[in-house]
């Protein structure tokens, strides 16, 4: 089932995981973040579909919840 108190845009999350992935410190690149984002939506539009497993919508949930990491800069 999906979180819905956990309700960040694709736009968050995929800025926290590229941030997670090159580094606190580091912006991410145009490039990644787009690709980060189109798969976002992907998995989004997946999560949304009742016929698919639960496990896309579990993931979902984790992903917010990586936006909700603070951040120590």
């Amino acid at each position: 089932m999906l979180d819905k108190s956990l309700d960040f845009s694709i736009k968050e999350i995929a800025c926290q995981l590229c941030r997670l992935a090159e580094g606190c410190n580091n912006q991410p690149s145009g490039g990644v973040l787009e690709d980060t984002e189109s798969a976002l939506y992907f998995i989004k539009a997946i999560t949304e579909n009742p016929y698919n497993s639960d496990y896309f919508r579990t993931f979902w949930n984790v992903l917010q919840n990586i936006n909700n990491y603070e951040w120590e800069d």
